[in-house]
C-alpha cells in the first residue's frame, strides 16, 4: 500500500505514515471490544462473515482511489472489519479444542490455525 501511496499517487512518507498508523491503531483498539461483543452476541458466525464481507467490498474500491485521504477511507473501513472478526476467529476455532482450564488444547489449535 505504502507503495501504490508514494509511487502512483505522489503522497509523502509523513502521510502514508498517517494513513497506515490510523488504520493500525483502529484495528487494535477493534480487537479488543469485538472480543468482549463476540462473547455477548448470540449469532457469532455473522460477525465473522460480516467482517470478511465488508473487507473484500472495501478493497475492491482501491481500483478507482485517486487521492490519499479516499485511501485512507478504504483502508480504514477494511481494518475495522478486520479488527472486528479477528479475535472471534480465534475464538471460534479454539472452542472445540476443550473447555476453559485445557490451555494448552486451545495453543495448540491455534498455532495449527496461524499456519
Amino acid at each position: 500500500m505504502a507503495l501504490f501511496l508514494d509511487n502512483v499517487l505522489g503522497v509523502k512518507p509523513s502521510l502514508i505514515g498517517l494513513v497506515e498508523g490510523v488504520v493500525e491503531c483502529t484495528a487494535s483498539l477493534l480487537k479488543m471490544l469485538s472480543g468482549w461483543f463476540f462473547d455477548r452476541l448470540r449469532e457469532r458466525k455473522r460477525l465473522i462473515a460480516d467482517g470478511y464481507w465488508t473487507s473484500t467490498v472495501a478493497k475492491a474500491f482501491l481500483v478507482i482511489a485517486g487521492s490519499w485521504w479516499f485511501v485512507l477511507l478504504i483502508r480504514f473501513v477494511d481494518w475495522v472489519s478486520k479488527g472486528l472478526r479477528a479475535a472471534p476467529a480465534q475464538a471460534l476455532v479454539a472452542w472445540p479444542a476443550g473447555p476453559l482450564s485445557d490451555r494448552l488444547g486451545r495453543k495448540r489449535v491455534l498455532v495449527c490455525q496461524r499456519a
